[in-house]
């Protein structure tokens, strides 16, 4: 619904309904109603960059706190809303920030309540960064380290079909970052670049890429492009369906049967 609202306001409901359907059909969609938290995460963020659009900051805020409170990609969204913010006074030709700005401080509130929480539990600070390491082999890194790790193992024809699919949809997952922004940035949507970009490359700066894609899925400013776009080019509606539709049938069977998906 929370979707649907903002295609609504920049293609109208007969074209909104679009950017739904390209939600539903993406490869990925399986985790929407698998035990993640992508569906709760993207309610948040839909609802919170309606609330944005409206002025509404201080129910920004709090939908954006839920955001950060159930993934990290809750931090680059946060980032982005205080972008929007500033675009928005910017464009309205205030020059310095208002009062409302101090709402934006809120999304931290959950990510500072965890980590002090694993402080507490575990006496570390960086308990996540151990738990990762630890228990995936997943350390900090350049971006480009992870990217030669991915493409090492995606040409790797010992690994298992499933796990070259893995390796090779984060790539893929980079890419799409990479392109988006750009085309964001281009139509000067300066707050979706920012989310997008700045998820792109929390999921880079990483020995090797993983759930990529799972990031992708969440992102909502790629399914407003894909309806902008399919508003000046139906066409795009049916080549998106006839491809990602299976693919999406495919992953879902997949991991509906135990399969590795992402």
């Amino acid at each position: 619904m929370g979707l649907w609202r903002l295609a609504a306001d920049e293609v109208g409901p007969a074209h909104a309904r679009d950017a739904v359907v390209f939600l539903v059909l993406f490869p990925y969609a399986v985790f929407l109603f698998a035990g993640y938290s992508e569906a709760l995460f993207l309610g948040c963020t839909c609802w919170a960059w309606v609330a944005a659009r409206q002025q509404r900051w201080a129910v920004a805020a709090v939908l954006a706190a839920g955001a950060a409170a159930t993934r990290v990609l809750g931090i680059p969204f946060a980032v982005a809303l205080a972008v929007e913010y500033g675009v928005s006074r910017w464009r309205a030709g205030h020059r310095t920030p208002g009062w409302h700005s101090l709402w934006l401080v809120l999304p931290a509130v959950p990510v500072l309540i965890f980590v002090g929480y694993l402080h507490a539990r575990t006496g570390h600070w960086d308990t996540y960064a151990r738990a990762m390491a630890g228990g995936w082999h997943r350390t900090l890194a350049a971006p480009w380290t992870g990217i030669r790790a991915n493409w090492r193992f995606g040409s790797d024809p010992g690994q298992p079909s499933a796990y070259l699919w893995f390796w090779r949809a984060e790539l893929a997952a980079v890419a799409v970052g990479v392109a988006l922004t750009a085309v964001l940035a281009r139509g000067r949507r300066w707050g979706e670049a920012s989310y997008v970009a700045g998820s792109t490359l929390l999921m880079s700066c990483s020995s090797y890429l993983a759930s990529g894609v799972r990031a992708v899925l969440v992102w909502f400013p790629l399914y407003l492009a894909l309806a902008r776009a399919t508003r000046r080019r139906p066409q795009i509606r049916w080549v998106y369906c006839w491809v990602c539709a299976p693919l999406m049938l495919v992953f879902v069977v997949a991991f509906t049967g135990g399969s590795w998906v992402d």
